[in-house]
């Protein structure tokens, strides 16, 4: 399931030095997992995106079999294919199933080098899309970027036809963001993993149909959300509740969102557990988004500490996370990033009647303690989306509920 809930810094790692060698075997058997500490320690990945050739199958066909179409090079083998006469477009369908398949495998390897070379290790309950560890998702992307460009490359040299979508279309993983074959589903059976995993392909198709049928914002969350529940239903069938929990907390809409606005506050397995169980039952018990988050905080009251309770605070608000974000990439030390919040909290604190106009006197208080701050950083600060509120005097307004967007990609 990939959906979209609405990062430079380079952690490139010489993919262009990549030896690549033929990683996908004959009987495209699945790779044992990849250690990260053996990766770490090798040269570079070795996986290579083209495909190894398909394996021998003898039926015999009037005067030859597909065994005559067996080959241990890829090119010889497209080529025996077309010798045959084989539909081209028969042929391109081949090679981007053939491709994504070892992109797939690709990806994983040099994921597993990355992530061991940039000491991350990540859990279901953090997130890269927001938070410190949005630095380290750029410099992954790029190398996504760069591994699908190879991608296309390998499909336009063999294929004849013009590609269609599926083929343009890049092949994600995410630098932790457990895709449908590694859904941090080790709490549960294998059998119970593929039960899980089919109904998550279930839900991504539902999702683009919703789309497609012209549901967008509210309407289109609300929607999918349903689909969910339903497919949480029909797995209760087979797992036990302790199970469907578990396959919440890693593939639900809300523990989505909350992983995205918690990048900050960096909560503990148990904490995420506990905030995620605060929402989840606010949110049924009303569908009025403000009330559910006051309902969810005051929960939060007894189950997270005075320091860690302010910290979640403010960590959800949208305020604090951009000033956070432009800090990561500006070099803004992480005490730092909580008084620039505290200058900006006095600031809206000191408007009349809930205006959002600064007095100028106040905005030469605040610009001070900015310069004095920041130092040498201070005016690029002043001059960004983040803090040009200090040039405008008109306060940006500061909020704990966010919304939520989705964008299907093509199933």
């Amino acid at each position: 399931m990939k959906a979209t809930v609405s990062s430079s810094i380079c952690f490139l790692f010489g993919a262009a030095a990549i030896a690549l060698i033929i990683l996908l075997n004959k009987n495209h058997t699945k790779s044992a997992p990849l250690d990260p500490a053996v990766v770490a320690n090798s040269a570079q990945p070795k996986a290579s995106i083209v495909p190894s050739a398909p394996p021998t199958f003898v039926t015999v066909t009037n005067n030859w079999t597909w065994g005559d179409l067996s080959s241990s090079e890829y090119d010889e083998y497209i080529e025996k294919l077309r010798a045959v006469n084989c539909p081209e477009l028969t042929i391109t369908s081949m090679v981007i199933g053939d491709v994504n398949r070892s992109i797939r495998v690709v990806l994983k390897e040099r994921r597993a080098h990355f992530v061991a070379t940039n000491s991350y290790v990540p859990g279901y309950w953090n997130s890269t899309v927001s938070g410190r560890g949005k630095k380290i998702a750029v410099g992954w992307q790029k190398i996504e970027q760069e591994t699908n460009g190879q991608r296309l490359g390998i499909i336009r040299k063999y294929a004849r036809t013009s590609l269609p979508p599926e083929a343009l279309y890049p092949v994600k993983i995410g630098v932790n963001d457990e895709d449908l074959e590694e859904l941090a589903l080790d709490f549960i059976s294998e059998e119970k993993r593929e039960a899980v995993r089919e109904k998550l392909k279930q839900s991504h198709l539902i999702g683009y149909q919703l789309q497609q049928k012209g549901l967008s914002g509210d309407a289109l969350v609300k929607a999918y959300v349903d689909s969910f529940d339903t497919i949480y239903t029909e797995l209760s069938a087979s797992l036990l509740p302790e199970e469907i929990n578990g396959v919440k907390l890693r593939t639900s809409l809300l523990a989505t969102q909350l992983k995205q606005q918690l990048g900050y506050f960096e909560p503990t397995e148990n904490e995420f557990k506990a905030i995620y169980k605060a929402y989840d039952d606010a949110r049924k018990a009303t569908d009025d988004s403000i009330l559910a988050e006051e309902l969810a905080k005051q929960k939060l009251k007894s189950e997270l500490d005075g320091d860690r309770l302010s910290e979640f605070n403010r960590t959800k608000s949208n305020v604090y996370g951009g000033i956070a974000q432009y800090a990561e990439f500006a070099g803004i030390e992480q005490s730092e990033v909580n008084q620039l919040y505290n200058i900006y909290r006095e600031a809206a604190n000191s408007t009349d009647n809930g205006a959002n106009q600064i007095s100028p006197n106040m905005l030469e208080i605040e610009r001070s303690k900015i310069r004095l701050l920041l130092g040498q950083k201070a005016d690029a600060f002043l001059q960004s989306e983040v803090g040009n509120w200090l040039n405008s005097g008109i306060i940006r307004p500061d909020s704990s509920v966010q919304s939520v967007g989705l964008l299907f990609s093509p199933p």
